[in-house]
């Protein structure tokens, strides 16, 4: 990421402030995960219980159906495991965006931390059906949505009412 020259309010800008603490911390991101991989080591131990035990090998109460449903929760505690340590929380602070989840830029590179700088335009999602947000375009072309419920508290929707405002008087200036 390019360090860009933050100034007038994107230098102010700050989300959530400093009093609100709303995403889980990496000591609460880390319970859970070890929760959940605790839960995948006893399915995986019930799986071996079931396939060394004489149980019948057909029918959905056999074996191969219960190693498989075993299988089938132990794969989805992991799966839930790995989102737990990927997701963060949204986060606005000295002129860098953290998005919630990582997004692929149009050269195909991942980025989960965006320079205000780097913001082309920001609009609001005018779709019916769609998610209220607002949709972010970067200067190299890359568009992704920031939705009002990556927000954590009341005030997301003004934020990026605020964000897009900002981010329209700033390329009306240029």
């Amino acid at each position: 990421m390019k360090e860009e020259d933050v100034s007038g309010d994107f230098a102010n800008l700050r989300f959530p402030p400093p009093t609100q603490r709303v995403y889980p911390s990496n000591l609460v991101r880390g319970a859970a995960f070890v929760l959940l991989a605790v839960t995948a080591v006893a399915t995986g131990g019930l799986a071996i219980g079931q396939i060394l035990s004489n149980a019948p090998i057909e029918g959905p109460g056999g074996l191969w159906g219960s190693v498989f449903f075993l299988g089938v929760i132990c794969f989805l505690a992991s799966f839930y495991g790995f989102m737990v340590t990927r997701v963060r929380g949204f986060r606005v602070l000295d002129g860098v965006v953290t998005l919630v989840a990582p997004v692929r830029r149009a050269s195909g590179s991942r980025i989960r931390r965006v320079a205000l700088g780097e913001i082309l335009s920001a609009e609001r999602i005018r779709q019916s059906g769609a998610d209220p947000g607002i949709l972010v375009t970067l200067k190299d072309g890359t568009k992704f949505p920031i939705f009002d419920g990556d927000l954590p508290g009341g005030g997301g929707r003004s934020f990026l009412d605020h964000l897009a405002a900002q981010v329209s008087q700033g390329s009306s200036q240029k």
